[in-house]
């Protein structure tokens, strides 16, 4: 499908309907992905990476662990230090 459209002074583009209702994920709001690929630029889907859900529970396990032997200070304290 082809379509023509204007880039107005901003830089912004209006996709036309053609367009539009060809795409579902195509929604007012929605983050997208630009890239330049051979001169020509890409539009697509925002997808987030996927999350490590296991590495957020076992931190999650050591907070609460600590929290139990130290004060919260103190393992803010170690924590920054220890980042550095």
């Amino acid at each position: 499908m082809v379509a023509t459209a204007v880039i107005r002074n901003r830089f912004q583009l209006t996709i036309p309907e053609s367009i539009r209702e060809n795409l579902p994920w195509l929604t007012p709001g929605r983050a997208v992905h630009l890239s330049l690929t051979g001169g020509q630029l890409i539009v697509r889907p925002y997808q987030e990476k996927m999350v490590n859900w296991r590495k957020v529970w076992q931190v999650l396990e050591l907070v609460a662990g600590k929290g139990k032997q130290i004060s919260l200070s103190k393992f803010v304290i170690n924590d920054r230090s220890s980042r550095r």
